[in-house]
């Protein structure tokens, strides 16, 4: 005779609000100890049923957008395989903010048209748990990206849902009470206090208070070797790496930049035989910054190859950067990688004559997909003189290095693991994701320096040899 069929395992209730009103759309989910997620979404009536529950003590989580998501622990056993828990969604606090002149009309139209856009993040409603000060400078992304303790949801196509004035709607994802505050190129314009009551703000701008805000950028382009002018093109941009405000450099070597926004710019420089990497700026409100004469150099290429411990060629990812002859410290050139070839083979071209340091951060012996498990050590290469050809990054399997700790908060530590040189393999920040951090570095002997504030807190010796290691960093 054939055994009963095992129960099926189900979780199921209600998501309403805390007036007891069912919640529509709403989502629930459970995680899985694989790290899956089964998801389904409440009915008109605010029900839902989640079916193939695991047995034991589940996670389970609801939330819909504007309302906070809530969770909790429900227990399935085979004796009680249908259970239920209900959920309370509290709505998150929305702030509509409404920006005018001192004539009391609509000025959005004139902050765009002078260059002050929303779509471009440059001027933007943000909500902060503290009083902000002179500036903000936490935006990032497009304008609905999370910044401060909110997320903006409005611009121009809002002007006729609740009239011209109207910027949007900042939906906060803390309770308040709160700072909301009006930001434009990094400026606190305007802030205002605000309690959880609060649905609507007011800001008073005018456009001159903006034109005030505009600075000034000059610099003179000459050749390091004779002084001379350079003939090319500069830009002034957000990233270095991407296109901005361009302008031809004079024939006396001189590039101006007027009506520029205040901010971190980069000035990027192209100049046919020269080269120069990107010059980070930190530009004040209403600044006049001359840089004064800034070389252009010619360039330099560093070339050879990656290969295995049998010497075979890798192909792989090379990172490198210029290091500092004084401290030794390391400014890695960002956002920016190169594969070596099939056979191994590379050239880093265009490189500002100067000290590098060259590491291979990962390969692709193993199939097409990046794998980062497998490294080289970081290597010095003293490109001052000129071009250096035949550089050897030999890479090698790596070991996984678990830092414990149970301090997960701000100002993160920031742990580096390097060799007797000072140079790094591996790093990054502890706490901030996990009480569990994860380096990879080869079998070796290394150094552990742990740093917070700028203070060193932790300073050992590992030695890593076939095995990982797991080390508690607290106490």
């Amino acid at each position: 005779m054939a055994g009963a069929p095992a129960p099926v395992l189900v979780v199921q209730g209600l998501v309403s609000l805390e007036d007891g009103s069912p919640l529509e759309g709403a989502s629930v989910w459970v995680l899985h100890l694989d790290g899956e997620r089964t998801r389904v979404t409440t009915d008109s009536m605010g029900r839902y049923a989640i079916s193939g529950i695991p047995v034991g003590s589940n996670s389970l989580h609801a939330g819909l957008r504007d309302h906070h998501t809530t969770s909790a622990e429900v227990v399935v056993t085979r004796d009680e395989p249908v259970v239920r828990q209900d959920f309370i969604l509290r709505s998150k606090q929305v702030v509509w903010v409404r920006l005018v002149g001192s004539d009391g009309e609509a000025v959005l139209s004139e902050l765009s048209a002078i260059g002050m856009h929303i779509y471009t993040s440059q001027l933007l409603p943000v909500a902060t748990r503290l009083e902000p000060g002179d500036t903000f400078s936490g935006i990032h992304g497009s304008p609905n990206n999370t910044n401060g303790i909110g997320s903006f949801g409005g611009g121009p196509f809002l002007e006729t849902a609740k009239g011209p004035e109207y910027m949007g709607p900042v939906t906060l994802h803390e309770d308040g009470p709160a700072w909301m505050c009006l930001v434009a190129a990094g400026q606190v314009l305007r802030k205002q206090a605000i309690d959880p009551t609060v649905q609507e703000v007011t800001f008073v701008v005018d456009p001159s208070d903006v034109f005030e805000l505009r600075c000034t950028v000059r610099a003179r382009l000459v050749s390091a070797i004779t002084l001379e002018p350079v003939a090319g093109m500069a830009w002034l941009s957000d990233d270095p790496f991407q296109g901005g405000r361009g302008t031809k450099i004079q024939d006396d070597g001189l590039v101006e930049f007027v009506d520029v926004w205040p901010g971190t710019r980069f000035l990027v420089v192209h100049a046919e035989g020269f080269t120069r990497d990107p010059q980070e700026l930190l530009i004040g409100p209403g600044e006049v910054l001359d840089l004064g004469q800034l070389l252009m150099h010619e360039p330099v290429t560093i070339s050879g190859w990656v290969v295995d411990a049998e010497g075979r060629g890798v192909k792989s990812t090379l990172r490198w950067g210029t290091r500092d002859p004084g401290g030794g410290d390391i400014e890695w050139v960002r956002q920016r990688s190169q594969q070596s070839a099939d056979d191994g083979s590379f050239t880093l071209y265009r490189l500002v004559p100067g000290d590098y340091v060259v590491q291979v951060l990962g390969s692709t012996r193993r199939g097409l997909k990046q794998d980062g498990s497998f490294k080289s050590h970081a290597l010095r290469v003293d490109a001052t003189a000129g071009s250096v050809e035949g550089v050897e990054l030999v890479v090698a399997d790596t070991r996984r290095v678990v830092l414990v700790t149970e301090d997960m908060q701000e100002p993160w530590p920031i742990a580096r693991i390097v060799d007797d040189e000072g140079l790094p393999m591996d790093g990054g920040y502890l706490g901030r994701w996990s009480n569990e951090s994860v380096l990879e570095v080869p079998d070796g002997t290394w150094n552990l320096i742990v740093e917070q504030n700028g203070v060193v807190t932790t300073r050992k010796t590992l030695v890593v040899d076939g095995e990982p290691l797991r080390i508690e960093l607290d106490g």
